[in-house]
């Protein structure tokens, strides 16, 4: 009951970080957007590979996953200078030597979901927005798939209504099994 708490509670900071900073995850800005690559040193994308390229660049990888619809992400291993393409993001995990990059929808002005959400919190002091900032990219990785997905369209009010109804649903699930249990 405690691990399911905390899974919950968890998902609710998620889907709160998500809601106030923006994070990694792709953002639907309107009809005027552009795919652009975000990167994370010593981090692999596990699975999911819908390509390999072998003896390529950092930057040929990434143009790769830019000009192939499916991709997502990609991880490259520097060392071997293979490139491994990745229809979503399923399992990230560290990686020394392996440079994974994941797509991100940016506004064609240049203005993505984390730099408008920086400028309007501009009143904090910067070393404390960039860890926000952190802990948002480290808690979207860990958003399963499916909400992922819904919070990629999903509206201010809807991100509201999803984090206002969590513990609700937390408190629903621990009843019901603690009901099962007797």
């Amino acid at each position: 009951m405690a691990g399911l708490r905390f899974r919950s509670l968890v998902l609710l900071v998620a889907l709160a970080v998500v809601a106030i900073l923006g994070t990694s995850l792709p953002v639907l800005a309107g009809p005027a957007t552009t795919r652009q690559i975000q990167l994370m040193e010593d981090s692999d994308f596990f699975g999911r590979d819908i390509q390999v390229l072998k003896e390529v660049e950092l930057e040929t990888c990434q143009s790769a996953c830019l000009a192939t619809e499916a991709c997502r992400a990609f991880t490259y291993n520097v060392k071997a200078r293979w490139c491994f393409l990745k229809d979503r993001i399923k399992d990230r995990r560290t990686f020394v030597g392996a440079v994974s990059g994941q797509v991100v929808e940016a506004r064609a002005d240049g203005a993505n979901l984390a730099e408008r959400r920086a400028a309007e919190l501009s009143f904090l002091p910067a070393d404390r927005l960039k860890s926000a900032s952190r802990l948002a990219q480290g808690l979207a990785a860990l958003i399963p798939a499916e909400i992922a997905a819904s919070l990629q369209v999903a509206t201010p009010a809807e991100l509201t209504a999803m984090a206002r109804s969590a513990p609700r649903a937390s408190n629903a699930s621990a009843t019901v099994r603690k009901s099962r249990r007797s």
